[in-house]
């Protein structure tokens, strides 16, 4: 046993020295590259002088990373297969409360509108609430482009509207209520992998993290997909050690309904296939692992019709994780499959620590997906159940295929915007089950030496996350350049501003509005069951030739935009300007003489 480890606790060292030296490398190359790719013939001796300090320092730190881990690795116990779950069920549900408070708090201003992508997802059942079948789907972009959306997920959908209602609350809902059930699904995993105490601070983790709220306020698709994920592994994990076909049907569904949800959901039946292929000649494991994808195949049953009634969207989404799409990124327009493969794998892989997603959406773009401490933690977390996956099939295997499939669907996906942690959600969520093992195991340890309890020591752990990554999003997010021009702003506050006026018509001027659906649907009457009308859109000159025959109507439109209309005798009203920008404004309009 002792060899087994030490050549366990080798490979964890070198792999996790290995990666932090590459990773260290990409990283100061980028930095100084001006430097390091500068031949001229008078400054090589600084070049190489640059050269040599850039690798003596990645050495440096994967050495360091190194040792590390090799300290940390006998920290981290198997789990204690006797554990009682009464403290993770209770730490986790009182999580879990907190998780839901946080991610339906100021639904107005966090984020300051909503975004395009995910209206569009729900436009049919915000169009035609009373037609959407349960079975099949409805393609949202031309064949060749982009998805079908599930018809099922339409009526979860229309579900939370018709308790939550259609403004702004209502529409937070269809991301915030899977983003919560995140909470627990994350705590059920960590349970099942690592025991109680690393199940309250995943779900903590979880509960806390800024890219898990950012994810919470608009991710409608991606955020119903993780909890899923995590709850499909969970459950399989589960089956495994209470022998349960129930459980392991359960996994299956959860399986199945991932389906119905993001692009990258495809890898958590794939993770689970693999898993179960290393099981196999376990115990039962075959009679499981055959409920399991009959349970999958039948929930995902009804996303799948949706290609047989439109068999030109095959693939749907799918197709976005793809390396050979056309590139949106300037730096990696010209480069090779090959080139943008190895600049998406340093991406993706260095999400925790090393690199940063762009996206303002997708959380705070100056910040890595975790906190360096917890960063560090996961990529140790890691290293070491890639050791340990050797020799146990259980829970090591089950996680690194789901870690490993959601970073797959990062690194084939397009380049732009690298490293997208919403393609790579599942692998964030993990990594923060995979840290809170880390760091329990380390103030265990920590706790045994200073006579401490581990759980203060870990309650000042989860203190210190909450002010780092929740205070700053709750007070800083929304206001970031970044955040605030990219959720729609200036129309979501004009439709705000028009639902209370009363029921005078209300027509766009033409190109004027940019995204008129999101207007519409902040614009139409709460009730998720009345549709959301088409606003008709006017120039200047089709309304004065044909004027509508009503006594005033409402305007939205650029401020210049009613001019023509002044100077013909329409009487104009003081223009309200919609949101932060300059753009739209809300204007009263009534045309001359008696309503047509």
């Amino acid at each position: 046993m002792s060899l087994v480890r030490r050549a366990s606790g080798n490979l964890v060292a070198t792999t996790l020295g290995a990666f932090v030296t590459l990773q260290l490398l990409a990283a100061l190359v980028r930095v100084h590259r001006h430097v390091l790719f500068w031949w001229d013939d008078a400054p090589r001796a600084f070049v190489a002088f640059s050269w040599t300090w850039v690798l003596a320092l990645s050495v440096v730190g994967g050495l360091s990373a190194a040792w590390l881990a090799g300290k940390i690795e006998p920290m981290l116990p198997e789990k204690n297969a006797s554990e009682r779950a009464g403290f993770a069920v209770a730490g986790v549900t009182l999580l879990a409360a907190i998780g839901v408070a946080l991610r339906f708090v100021a639904p107005v201003s966090i984020p300051p509108g909503v975004w395009l992508d995910v209206i569009a997802e729900a436009e049919r059942l915000l169009r035609t609430p009373q037609d959407v079948p349960w079975l099949g789907g409805t393609p949202i972009w031309p064949p060749g482009g982009h998805e079908i959306v599930s018809h099922l997920l339409l009526r979860f959908y229309q579900g939370l509207l018709l308790v939550f209602g259609r403004g702004d609350a209502g529409i937070l809902s269809l991301s915030a209520v899977p983003a919560a059930l995140t909470v627990p699904a994350a705590g059920w995993l960590a349970y099942e992998a690592f025991g109680r105490r690393a199940s309250v601070l995943a779900a903590a983790f979880v509960a806390f993290s800024s890219r898990s709220l950012a994810l919470s306020r608009w991710g409608y698709t991606p955020a119903t997909l993780v909890p899923l994920a995590l709850a499909a592994v969970a459950a399989a994990l589960a089956a495994r050690r209470r022998r349960s076909l129930p459980l392991a049907a359960l996994s299956g569904v959860f399986a199945g309904l991932a389906m119905h949800t993001h692009s990258s959901a495809i890898v958590v039946p794939v993770a689970l296939a693999a898993w179960s292929a290393g099981t196999w000649k376990e115990p039962g494991a075959r009679g499981r692992a055959a409920v399991a994808a009959g349970a999958a195949l039948l929930a995902a049953g009804p996303w799948l019709i949706g290609f047989v009634q439109h068999p030109g969207y095959f693939g749907g989404r799918l197709r976005d994780v793809n390396v050979s799409n056309p590139v949106r990124d300037i730096d990696t327009r010209h480069a090779g499959p090959a080139t943008r493969l190895a600049l998406n794998a340093i991406d993706y892989t260095g999400l925790f620590v090393f690199t940063k997603d762009p996206n303002g959406r997708h959380g705070f773009p100056e910040r890595a997906a975790a906190p360096v401490a917890i960063g560090f933690a996961t990529l140790v977390g890691f290293a070491v159940l890639l050791g340990r996956s050797v020799k146990d099939p259980g829970a090591p295997r089950a996680i690194l295929w789901l870690a490993a499939g959601s970073l797959a669907a990062g690194v084939l996906s397009d380049p732009g915007g690298a490293p997208n942690t919403v393609r790579a959600c599942i692998l964030v969520a993990t990594g923060f089950v995979v840290a809170a093992w880390v760091v329990d195991g380390i103030a265990g340890r920590v706790a045994m030496r200073t006579g401490t309890r581990p759980g203060v020591l870990l309650l000042l752990v989860g203190t210190g996350f909450f002010v780092r990554e929740t205070v700053p999003f709750l007070t800083e997010w929304s206001e970031h350049p970044l955040v605030s021009v990219g959720f729609c702003p200036e129309e979501s506050d004009a439709g705000r501003l028009l639902r209370p006026l009363g029921p005078a018509p209300v027509f766009l001027g033409a190109g004027s509005v940019e995204v008129p659906l999101v207007l519409e649907t902040l614009a139409a009457s709460p009730d998720a069951r009345v549709a959301v009308p088409v606003l008709p859109a006017r120039t200047p000159s089709q309304l004065l030739a044909s004027p509508p025959r009503v006594s005033s109507f409402w305007l939205v439109a650029t401020r210049r935009f009613p001019e023509p209309l002044a100077a013909a005798g329409w009487t104009i009203s003081v223009p309200v300007r919609a949101g932060s920008g300059r753009a739209l404004h809300v204007f009263r309009v009534r045309p001359p003489g008696p309503p047509r």
